[in-house]
């Protein structure tokens, strides 16, 4: 995805999942930190948020405004409704 320059890309329901039985959620957000941290380009998930306190998924807007051609574009990211992890709405 780097080499064809996204702009931009959604975090989707299994990229944040626990990877295999016996690992914690823990190790889930790791796996999903050395994905984004690879990316040159945003991700965006709108819809997730943690069960106990409502809050996004750590660095990773809902959204992001770009600049094209001098018109600002908004850019929401949506993922699917049932994700992968416990501790995920």
């Amino acid at each position: 995805m780097n080499s064809i320059r996204y702009d931009a890309w959604v975090t989707g329901n299994n990229d944040f999942r626990v990877p295999s039985s016996g690992k914690t959620i823990d190790d889930g957000n790791k796996q999903l930190k050395a994905i984004t941290d690879k990316a040159e380009f945003y991700d965006m998930c709108a819809n997730v948020t943690t069960k106990d306190t409502k809050q996004y998924i750590e660095d990773i807007p809902p959204y992001i405004i770009k600049d094209v051609n001098g018109v600002k574009v908004g850019i929401i990211g949506v993922t699917s409704l049932k994700p992968q992890i416990r501790k995920w709405t």
